[in-house]
């Protein structure tokens, strides 16, 4: 099984990082159309792969991680 998959979202969905797929999985939101904001700051996050699919996100902090 592919854990990289973030099945949250009635789309399937491609998050690299854990700690990423962690913080996506945090917003309680169900269509990734729905996500504009992400607030992931220490959240030790490595790489961002994946984030392209969230098309109408406009903000999104990555403060403290290690990228």
């Amino acid at each position: 099984m592919n854990t990289n998959i973030h099945s949250v979202f009635k789309l399937m969905v491609f998050i690299e990082d854990s700690n990423l797929r962690s913080c996506v999985s945090s917003t309680n939101v169900e269509n990734i159309e729905d996500v504009t904001n992400l607030n992931c700051d220490e959240q030790n996050i490595e790489s961002i792969a994946g984030i392209e699919q969230f098309t109408k996100l406009t903000n999104l902090s990555l403060n403290k991680t290690k990228l």
